[in-house]
């Protein structure tokens, strides 16, 4: 940040690339921390959804006595995919990143906008 600016708390993570831009990496509030690692859920959805073994996917922490918390990703899609998803995933993201478990179904909810219902599919997966 430049000297004299001002800084927001936005709630918002983000990474200042070398090029000087920001780069949106998440909520602070939807951060999987697992084992001292504090994991962006776009990162993980953004790794999953790459091979096309998935039509959508949410990344979600859930409690683990462990590491605090582990990611569970639902996806939309065929569960025979599970097997590439998760070979391609172990080169992809580093160890603390792999998902911990895939709940697979037909479809995923959606909010009255359209858009993905995280905050459900987060109550759904935690409960």
């Amino acid at each position: 940040m430049a000297s004299g600016g001002m800084a927001v708390w936005s709630g918002d993570t983000v990474l200042e690339g070398a090029d000087g831009l920001l780069r949106f990496v998440g909520r602070d509030d939807e951060m999987i921390k697992s084992a001292g690692n504090r994991i962006s859920p776009l990162e993980v959805e953004e790794a999953v959804l790459a091979g096309g073994e998935a039509r959508e996917a949410v990344a979600v922490g859930v409690p683990d006595p462990r590491s605090g918390q582990a990611i569970v990703v639902v996806l939309a899609g065929d569960p025979a995919g599970e097997d590439a998803l998760r070979a391609r995933l172990r080169g992809l993201l580093p160890s603390f990143m792999q998902p911990a478990r895939y709940d697979w179904r037909e479809e995923l909810p959606r909010n009255a906008n359209g858009k993905l219902d995280r905050a459900a599919i987060r109550a759904e997966t935690r409960a």
